[in-house]
């Protein structure tokens, strides 16, 4: 179960009843998704659109286990894979096998919260 819920800028949330998520809710004019949560940010993929293979940027504040995880339009998980990050910028690259052209959702998560994007296979 989910609820929703809008921000003082009128900016849209959902959230998962029991606490463990919370999304900000938003158009093609932030493609490139939540930019700070936690001790992550300035999430980018590139290129997007791709062909199933791109690369994930983002920067960590601390040393951090993080698990990358994408699902389809669905939800249907696609890839997932628990990394060791330490403090700084990365660059990861993904390739995902067997996926057809659509819109899929990149989701970044640490003990300190979750950050989120979406992009397209050709």
């Amino acid at each position: 179960m989910v609820t929703f819920g809008e921000d003082m800028n009128g900016e849209l949330y959902v959230g998962t009843i029991t606490g463990h998520a919370v999304y900000r809710v938003c158009d093609a004019s932030c493609l490139t998704g939540i930019r700070e949560t936690g001790a992550l940010k300035e999430l980018t993929i590139y290129p997007n659109p791709n062909k199933a293979t791109f690369t994930v940027s983002f920067s960590a504040e601390s040393a951090e286990n993080t698990t990358i995880l994408i699902t389809d339009i669905l939800g249907q998980n696609v890839f997932e894979s628990v990394e060791d990050f330490s403090e700084g910028e990365h660059h990861f690259p993904i390739e995902i096998k067997n996926v057809r052209g659509g819109i899929y959702f990149l989701y970044l998560k640490t003990a300190h919260g979750v950050i989120v994007t979406k992009f397209v296979v050709m």
